[in-house]
């Protein structure tokens, strides 16, 4: 924890991360928010390192994601997926950043998300959902993408967290076919033709 944070919970009807993720970038009042899922825990170092880094200026860092215990099968079948699809980064982890064109090499997701909080609301407020449910959609991805479009996106295993993936066979397949939906949506959907900014 950050010296003299404070929170404020925001409650609502479950409609989905995406709503859940907008009214809380509404709420917030700092200039910068940090987007945290439930099964993520932050590395105690991490917030202080990233704050040292966005005190020159505005940038967006993605977070490090670890496996709690990644020698569990479910734990080994999200991390086939995720050094398949992003070896150039997780081969050799280091403080980078990529934008929109280098986009898909690199791991990402709202789930350990730092931003300034205006491009996030520019972001949600591009996001259009093809779903009349907007639960299967991949908003992560689309409002990404969008913040990569306007700058860079920064990662480092220096702004790690820890998360603590399902361990029971129902829990994981109701998730692996949910992020399966989301991911389609995310990488297969046709892309905007040019950046909005």
């Amino acid at each position: 924890m950050v010296d003299g944070a404070r929170a404020r919970v925001v409650r609502q009807p479950n409609r989905g991360r995406f709503e859940a993720r907008r009214a809380g970038v509404q709420a917030a009042a700092g200039e910068y928010v940090l987007l945290l899922d439930a099964r993520v825990t932050l590395d105690p170092d991490g917030v202080r390192w990233v704050a040292q880094r966005v005190a020159s200026g505005p940038q967006a860092w993605n977070g490090h994601c670890l496996m709690a215990n990644p020698d569990s099968p479910y734990a080994r079948f999200w991390n086939v997926l995720t050094y398949s699809a992003f070896a150039a980064y997780l081969d050799d982890p280091r403080t980078t950043s990529f934008t929109l064109e280098d986009y898909d090499r690199y791991p990402k997701g709202t789930g350990h998300f730092l931003s300034p909080r205006a491009w996030l609301l520019e972001a949600i407020d591009r996001f259009e959902s093809r779903y009349e449910d907007s639960r299967f959609s991949s908003d992560d991805t689309h409002m990404l993408r969008a913040i990569a479009a306007r700058d860079r996106i920064h990662i480092s295993p220096e702004f790690a967290s820890v998360y603590r993936n399902r361990e029971a066979l129902m829990p994981f397949l109701k998730h692996a076919m949910h992020r399966g939906t989301t991911f389609y949506d995310g990488f297969f959907r046709p892309a905007p033709v040019s950046s909005p900014w």
